[in-house]
């Protein structure tokens, strides 16, 4: 996973909320309801912690001989 435009105490929160257990398969329906809350909910992601952003751009490649799939959040 790689997170841009926030910072570590940020990243830390968003590491902690990941929805999805290394090695466990990769759920998008999880990781879509991540996305619902960075853009509505940004709160029960990050708490007390201020954060600003207006929106949260997002990439998945999936890489299927590994068997893998690369996550990009953007914060803008």
């Amino acid at each position: 996973m790689i997170l841009t435009g926030i910072s570590p105490g940020a990243e830390r929160k968003i590491h902690a909320s990941w929805p999805i257990v290394t090695g466990e398969l990769f759920d998008k329906a999880k990781f879509e309801e991540l996305l619902t809350k960075l853009q509505t909910h940004q709160e029960q992601v990050f708490g007390e912690l201020p954060v600003h952003y207006d929106n949260v751009g997002h990439w998945l490649q999936t890489d299927p001989s590994k068997g893998t799939v690369d996550v990009l959040l953007d914060f803008k």
